[in-house]
C-alpha cells in the first residue's frame, strides 16, 4: 500500500529533459520503503547537476508533504542520444551540437567556449572542436597553443583544459599563419577532427562552425550525425539576414535547431542603470516570430568580455557567479533539455544529393 502511494506522489515529478513524469518513464529504480523512510535510485535524462538538484528538491518536498521522508536518493545520469538513421556515429560521443552563424564577428566562438564551460561545470563531459579552419580563435580564448599529438592508433589526442576537451586547427599551425586549402583538404581535416580523434566519452561535442555556408559547413552538415544546432546572431539587419541563411541550411538537411542566441543584444548604462539597444531592437525576436525558432538567450554587450576572453581564462571559468556568466548557465540548461527532448525519436536523414522526382 505504501509503495503504491509513494509512486503516486513521485508521479508528480517530471524529468527536466523529457518533460514526463519519472514514474511513467520507468526512471524510479530499486524503491525501498521502511515505514515512512523512502530510498530509491533515479535515472535522469541529462547529466547536469542543476537538473539533479531540482529533482531532489521536488522529490523531497512532495514526499514530505505526504507524510514520508526521503532518506536516500541516488542519481543515475543517462544522457539521451539523438540518433540518426543512415549516419555513422562519432566514436565515444553521445551528442553533437553545431554552433553556427551566417556572419563573422558576432561572438560565436566566445559563446561556444563559455557554453562548453557551463555544461562542464554542471557535470557534463564536454568537448569542443574548432572547425573554423581559416580563422581558428579557440586557442586564443582558452590560452592554449601547444601542438596536439597522436596516440598509438594514430588518433588525435585533444587538449584538456578547464575540464573540457579541445581540438582546433590553431593547434597545428603557428599563430598568424594563413591556411590556403581547397575543398577536398578541408573535408579530410574535418573528417579527422571528428572521427579520428580520441574523444573521451563525451555527453556533448560542441562544433564551432566557421561563418557562412561554404565547403566546411556543407561537410559538417552532411557527415556527422548532428543532434541539433544553435544559431548565433547580433541585432543588426546584416547579421540577421545571414543568420537566416544558416537556418535554411540546417533545415535543408533536417538538423533540428534548438534556438537563436542574440549576442550584444543590449547594454546596461552604469549611470542610469537602464538597458539600451545599441545595434537594434529585438531583431532576433522578430526572426523567431517569423521562423518559429525560439530565442534562447539575449546576451549583453559589455566592455569587460573582450578583455576577459583575451586573457586566456574564459568568463565562466574566471567568474562563474558573475551576472555576465549567468546567461551561459541558463543556456546550458536549455541546450541539455532541448537535446534530451529530441532523443525520443530517431531522425531519418535525407541524402542532400538525392534528386527530386
Amino acid at each position: 500500500m505504501n509503495e503504491k502511494r509513494v509512486l503516486e506522489v513521485l508521479s508528480k515529478v517530471h524529468d527536466p529533459g523529457l518533460n514526463q513524469d519519472i514514474v511513467s518513464l520507468g526512471f524510479v529504480k530499486d524503491l525501498q520503503i521502511d515505514g515512512k523512510d523512502v530510498s530509491f535510485n533515479l535515472e535522469v535524462s541529462t547529466p547536469l547537476n542543476c537538473h539533479s538538484e531540482a529533482l531532489y528538491k521536488q522529490c523531497d518536498t512532495l514526499l514530505g508533504q505526504n507524510g514520508f521522508k526521503l532518506k536516500k536518493l541516488r542519481f543515475q545520469p543517462n544522457t539521451r542520444v539523438v540518433t540518426y538513421v543512415g549516419k555513422d556515429p562519432i566514436p565515444r560521443v553521445k551528442n553533437t551540437l553545431a554552433i553556427a552563424s551566417g556572419k563573422g564577428g558576432v561572438g560565436k566562438s566566445t559563446i561556444t567556449v563559455n557554453l562548453a564551460l557551463a555544461l562542464a561545470k554542471e557535470g557534463a563531459r564536454v568537448g569542443v572542436v574548432d572547425c573554423d579552419i581559416y580563422g581558428p580563435s579557440i586557442p586564443l580564448l582558452i590560452g592554449l597553443h601547444e601542438r596536439v599529438i597522436a596516440n598509438e592508433k594514430q588518433e588525435l589526442v585533444p587538449h584538456k583544459r578547464f575540464g573540457v576537451q579541445w581540438l582546433s586547427m590553431g593547434f597545428f599551425v603557428p599563430r598568424g599563419q594563413a591556411i590556403a586549402w581547397r575543398g577536398p583538404m578541408l573535408h579530410k581535416m574535418v573528417q579527422q577532427f571528428l572521427y579520428q580523434t580520441e574523444w573521451h566519452d563525451l555527453d556533448y561535442l560542441l562544433i564551432d562552425m566557421p561563418p557562412g555556408t561554404g565547403d566546411v559547413q556543407l561537410s559538417l552538415t552532411e557527415q556527422p550525425p548532428l543532434s541539433a544546432a544553435l544559431i548565433v546572431t547580433t541585432p543588426q539587419d546584416v547579421a540577421l539576414i545571414d543568420a537566416r541563411k544558416g537556418l535554411e541550411m540546417f533545415g535543408k538537411v533536417q538538423v533540428p535547431i534548438l534556438g537563436i542566441v542574440e549576442n550584444m543584444s543590449w547594454f546596461k548604462c552604469g549611470k542610469c542603470e537602464k538597458k539600451h539597444s545599441i545595434f537594434g531592437d529585438q531583431g532576433a525576436r522578430k526572426m523567431a516570430k517569423e521562423t518559429g525558432v525560439p530565442v534562447l538567450e539575449e546576451l549583453p554587450l559589455s566592455s569587460e568580455i573582450p578583455s576577459i576572453m583575451g586573457s586566456g581564462e574564459p568568463l565562466v571559468f574566471r567568474d562563474p557567479s558573475s551576472p555576465l556568466a549567468e546567461p551561459y548557465f541558463s543556456l546550458a540548461d536549455k541546450v541539455a533539455r532541448g537535446i534530451s527532448a529530441r532523443s525520443t525519436k530517431p531522425i531519418m536523414q535525407l541524402d542532400p544529393n538525392a534528386m527530386e522526382v
